[in-house]
């Protein structure tokens, strides 16, 4: 006879979401203060003071672009290995392997064996995560990239494609924290479960369930 296995699940709270939001915002006021100062002084010569302000503030902007959607995927991270912890039954060896899958997948096939409906690759809100998603990897996994005898009118366009991609990623970290919060009410769509509400609410993240 198959002895019966007793599951403990031990849940640590990190406040991934909160971080996250918290860098949007000092994202963007930051952001405004730096747009203000070179603004205010784009007609003159800057003085010692007004540079080296410049530099920080750039430099916090910097981080701060960084550290959005870093802190926003670990969060969607975070709250899927979580949600896994839903799934009925006597599942040990199944939400073992789930930990293997990468993010995208997690969101896919935990939800999918959770509640038998799965969310919809296509749709707003996971198009942006996948955006969110490749902005988190190009900065963790980032490259240096090497030319070799390259001329002005490569360079200039390999300087416009570095503008045209930091814009992206500075889009997409000023809208992290609203990623996650559109994820997870599209996740309400396909799961109206008590136990997802209240996971939700535990993790602090303020998301519309009414």
């Amino acid at each position: 006879m198959a002895s019966s296995r007793r599951k403990v699940t031990f849940i640590e709270y990190h406040p991934f979401f909160q971080c996250c939001v918290n860098s949007v915002a000092q994202l963007k006021e930051v952001e405004e203060e730096l747009f203000e100062l070179m603004n205010s002084t784009k007609a003159e010569e800057m003085s010692d003071t007004e540079t080296n302000r410049s530099l920080y503030l750039q430099h916090q902007v910097d981080m701060h672009e960084l550290s959005a959607p870093i802190f926003a995927i670990t969060a969607a991270e975070n709250f899927i290995n979580l949600y896994s912890e839903s799934i009925e039954g006597d599942h040990f060896h199944t939400t073992e392997n789930l930990n293997t899958l990468g993010i995208m997948s997690k969101w896919i096939v935990i939800p999918y064996i959770a509640c038998g409906a799965e969310l919809d690759k296509n749709c707003a809100a996971m198009s942006e995560f996948q955006e969110l998603i490749k902005v988190r990897n190009s900065l963790i996994h980032a490259k240096p990239i090497r030319s070799y005898n390259i001329n002005d009118e490569q360079i200039e366009r390999a300087g416009l494609k570095f503008d045209n991609r930091s814009k992206d990623r500075r889009r997409i970290a000023k809208r992290s924290d609203k990623i996650i919060i559109n994820l997870l009410s599209e996740l309400l769509t396909i799961d109206d479960r008590d136990e997802l509400v209240d996971l939700i609410e535990s993790l602090k993240i303020p998301v519309n369930h009414g």
